[in-house]
Parts: structure tokens; C-alpha cells; sequence
């Protein structure tokens, strides 16, 4: 399966989509050696992101977090 890259802003962007693509693609791939349809990989793909996402809307920089002692 080869992801188009859209149109980006800069080259810097294009590099980035492009890397991104790389990933998944190998991602994709991956999945499809274990027994997974490509549909199946991306519904995968999509929940992780949104999930992110969300995590990073809640917290934009964890590392700025104070540390958290376990006792």
C-alpha cells in the first residue's frame, strides 16, 4: 500500500509527512505478516491517534509535570 503525501506548507513538513508515512506503511505491513487485514491496521492506527490526541490536548508538555514519587 503506498500513502500519497498531501500538500504540505514547507519541505520541512513534506519531510515530516513523508517519514510518517514510511512508519505506517512499515506499520501496515507488519500487521498484514501477523494476520491482519489493512482495514483492521488503520481502524488500529486511527483509535491510537485519536487517542493521543486527546492525552495531548489534557497535557500538552508531561515532561513540565512535577515528578511523582512511589513509595
Amino acid at each position: 500500500m503506498k500513502i500519497p503525501i498531501i500538500a504540505a506548507a514547507g519541505e520541512s513538513e513534506i519531510a515530516l509527512k513523508q517519514r510518517m508515512v514510511d512508519k505506517i506503511e512499515l506499520m501496515i505491513a507488519e500487521a498484514n505478516e501477523q494476520g491482519f487485514g489493512t482495514d483492521e491496521a488503520l481502524d488500529a492506527l486511527d483509535e491510537v491517534v485519536a487517542n493521543a490526541k486527546v492525552i495531548y490536548d489534557e497535557d500538552p508538555d508531561p515532561a513540565a509535570d512535577p515528578e511523582v514519587r512511589h513509595a
